[in-house]
């Protein structure tokens, strides 16, 4: 898993199964390391219109993409 930094500015991408995360600019909050069932995924918040940090999503790293 690459490198990420907390609260590090990056983009969803495109391809992204939820809609309404495809190209959000998001926050890096913190990392969660793979489990038995599940992959490792990045924990970001969306990032509002005025700069505040609104809902946390649970993402896989590779639609995390520099902005």
């Amino acid at each position: 898993m690459a490198e990420y930094i907390a609260y590090q500015i990056k983009r969803i991408a495109h391809t992204a199964v939820n809609r309404d995360l495809r190209g959000q600019a998001v926050s890096i909050v913190g990392l969660r390391g793979a489990t038995s069932w599940d992959s490792p995924r990045v924990i970001v918040r969306l990032i509002n219109m005025d700069g505040s940090l609104g809902a946390e999503y649970l993402v896989l790293p590779g639609l995390i993409i520099d902005l």
